[in-house]
């Protein structure tokens, strides 16, 4: 490309690899919380308390109103409470637990 420097061509995507990088990092960590919180948090069959702000606030339920019980069901091994709680729980938990999986294996050998 004419008017390119090649070394900063080389730096911004250097940059851009490194925030990538950071962004996974970050949701993996994200991740690696929710599901030892999941993990942590009692499952009962009537986990009714909400901690939702919008649902405080309105009254109303937001399309991701459910899917912290979901996934302490998912944790306890009780998919059908799961997915009572929120219909895409069990789902959204398995993608994430694969994701969270493969990006751990991913960090643990890295590529040439």
């Amino acid at each position: 490309m004419p008017g390119t420097c090649p070394a900063r061509a080389r730096r911004a995507t250097s940059e851009a690899v490194a925030k990538a990088s950071r962004d996974r990092l970050i949701l993996l960590f994200g991740l690696v919380a929710v599901f030892a919180a999941s993990l942590v948090l009692p499952h009962t069959p009537l986990m009714e308390t909400s901690v939702c702000v919008i649902k405080l606030a309105t009254g109303y339920s937001c399309p991701g109103c459910g899917l912290g019980r979901s996934f302490v069901a998912m944790s306890a091994g009780d998919p059908a409470a799961a997915w009572h709680a929120h219909a895409l729980g069990p789902a959204i938990y398995v993608l994430a637990l694969i994701w969270l999986l493969r990006t751990a294996w991913m960090l643990r050998s890295p590529r040439p």
